[in-house]
């Protein structure tokens, strides 16, 4: 089926299709304004929490990955001595390698959380700052979630990073591992 239709919401003026006092629009910059700086805030709080999400996934793998490459590398070490396959030491090396990497998504980080200090708000931390309305509030608190937010995104790049290339050095140990093993079998 084709052709063209139109959806009309009113037969009056297509730009006076609500009324902005019953649907409680902005009607003015100032008010927009201070619609925006609260959105901007409370967006901001939500990626917040996504970061939280992100980085506690990001840590369970990176957890995950430990444990199976201590393992792996222990089953390649016992291997290695009791089989006489030394080469497969190189492969053990490997995975241990990639554990230790897989650790440093584990060392002290700054990050942001979603919310802002009290002290902040309330003006009585070391450095308070007033202001002088609502408005200029509540944007400063968007804009510190900004702050927060990029710093996060670093911090989250990063752990990704590593998590693949400890993943790519373990998948290196296991594949090496394999073909060792079989070298000795033909």
């Amino acid at each position: 089926m084709t052709g063209n239709f139109e959806i009309r919401l009113s037969e009056d003026d297509p730009d006076d299709r609500y009324d902005p006092g019953e649907v409680g629009a902005a009607t003015d910059s100032r008010t927009l304004r201070l619609w925006r700086a609260h959105e901007a805030q409370r967006q901001g709080e939500l990626r917040l929490s996504a970061q939280t999400v992100s980085i506690s996934g990001i840590m369970g793998r990176s957890a995950t990955l430990i444990g199976w490459t201590l393992t792996i590398t222990l089953a390649l070490s016992t291997a290695s001595a009791t089989a006489g396959h030394r080469l497969l030491m190189i492969s053990a090396a490997m995975a241990l390698a990639s554990a230790m990497i897989a650790i440093v998504n584990f060392r002290p980080f700054r990050w942001g959380l979603s919310g802002d200090l009290p002290s902040y708000v309330l003006g009585t931390d070391s450095k308070p700052v007033t202001f002088e309305t609502e408005l200029e509030y509540v944007e400063a608190l968007a804009l510190r979630a900004q702050m927060d937010l990029d710093a996060n995104n670093v911090r989250v790049d990063r752990a990704a990073r590593v998590l693949l290339w400890s993943l790519i050095l373990l998948g290196s140990a296991v594949a090496s591992a394999a073909l060792i093993s079989l070298s000795f079998v033909f």
